[in-house]
């Protein structure tokens, strides 16, 4: 038995939403949420100066190298650094090598992630190969698990695919995941700064033309779509469409173009970090509610690809392990009920898929963490095989304390195990 001690709850679906509550587990289940429950001692005590507990975290469009790209993180290593991140669930993008576009590839990643304390929820390629040129076979991969369908930051899908992938999906009410900064050459936000440091810079409209664009094409395909990884507030300002979705990745939400002045590699990211405005509209989008899911953009390199002078760099950060806690530290104007919300319940219902509710009587699939906890972070706070991590050297303050999925159970190796 487990016992989660003086727990301040965030789950808007439960009764005890922002409540102080005791939370006894047993056998992977929620057996008993009450003011006090007495310790027994046959109970493992959590407890921490501010505890809390949600449903578990799910991170969509993650990536995983498994197979073909095990140098850069395989299976093993994302999930050690999903769980050190809060995330009970990840929902990875099919860049893979082969891509997982056939209903042999998704089985075969199914069967290598089944029962783990993080459960993979796959996305499948919208085209073979994620080339843009052939819409993979939809209905057979939903049939098989796939969860959506995506050709991730792939630069080759065309407008005119991404409408004939909509019209198949519309059939089984499928979910297309499009990201729309397609540029290939990604260095930073076109504007003063990458003036003033002499590089190319990625226009805002052409991200903001390409979502308009797509938002179009749901229109009148009457499908669900995702617009994934926004880095423009642009097109927030006019949405009112039932069947699409936004989500935002963690460093637009906490970085702008002018911290790039100095050339940090690790600031160089796809999509590029933008300009002030654009950075506090989004956090206004994430508390108003016109986005409810803020993803990590995990994307990890090795030394080899990111280890190079600016220009040469390719973009991508590792931040799944630290996600949480910069974001606590770094980004205060989203508030903390919305930011765990964006983490935990707004992935699981844009995929349209159930989550363990704060109840009794519901399977324990928990993140615990202590948005007070302050700690300095190091290399010992990644999980990640990469440690290409803009949040590696700060003073931190919110640290995810351990995930439950049933009746696993992984807490965070700093800190002391429950007694």
């Amino acid at each position: 038995m487990l016992l989660l001690k003086q727990a301040t709850i965030y789950d808007t679906s439960s009764k005890f939403h922002l409540q102080k509550m005791d939370v006894l587990l047993d056998k992977g289940k929620i057996l008993k949420v009450r003011s006090r429950i007495r310790k027994e001692q046959r109970m493992k005590l959590v407890s921490s100066d501010n505890l809390c507990v949600s449903p578990g975290w799910l991170d969509i469009g993650t990536f995983n190298g498994e197979p073909g790209l095990e140098y850069r993180e395989d299976l093993e290593s994302l999930r050690m650094a999903a769980a050190n991140g809060g995330f009970c669930k990840i929902a990875a993008f099919p860049t893979t090598l082969p891509t997982i576009d056939t209903k042999g590839q998704l089985n075969f990643l199914i069967n290598l992630t089944n029962g783990h304390i993080v459960e993979f929820l796959p996305i499948a390629a919208l085209t073979k190969e994620r080339k843009g040129r052939e819409i993979a076979e939809l209905v057979d991969l939903h049939h098989q698990g796939a969860v959506a369908f995506s050709d991730g930051t792939s630069h080759n899908l065309s407008h005119d695919q991404l409408l004939r992938a909509l019209l198949y999906l519309k059939s089984f009410k499928g979910l297309a995941i499009y990201s729309a900064n397609n540029e290939k050459n990604i260095q930073l936000n076109e504007g003063p700064i990458s003036v003033q440091v002499g590089l190319d810079g990625s226009p805002e409209f052409i991200e903001t033309q390409n979502i308009k664009s797509a938002i179009a094409q749901s229109s009148y395909s009457d499908a669900r779509l995702l617009i994934h990884n926004l880095s423009v507030s642009t097109t927030l300002r006019d949405r009112d469409q039932q069947n699409i979705s936004y989500s935002i990745p963690c460093m637009n939400l906490i970085f702008e173009d002018k911290d790039i002045i100095d050339f940090d590699i690790n600031l160089k990211v796809d999509p590029p970090l933008r300009d002030s405005t654009h950075r506090k509209q989004l956090c206004r989008s994430v508390n108003n509610g016109q986005v409810n899911i803020i993803t990590s953009n995990h994307s990890p390199l090795s030394p080899e690809e990111k280890d190079q002078p600016y220009g040469l760099s390719k973009p991508g950060a590792s931040t799944i392990d630290l996600a949480f806690s910069a974001l606590n530290t770094f980004c205060s104007e989203i508030k903390l009920e919305r930011l765990v919300y964006c983490l935990s319940e707004g992935p699981h219902n844009v995929l349209d898929l159930p989550y363990s509710s704060i109840k009794e009587g519901e399977k324990a699939c928990l993140t615990l963490f202590d948005p007070d906890y302050e700690f300095f972070s190091d290399k010992s706070h990644i999980k990640s095989k990469s440690k290409n991590s803009p949040f590696l050297g700060k003073s931190m303050r919110g640290l995810v304390l351990g995930i439950i999925n049933g009746n696993k159970q992984q807490f965070n190796s700093n800190l002391k195990r429950p007694v």
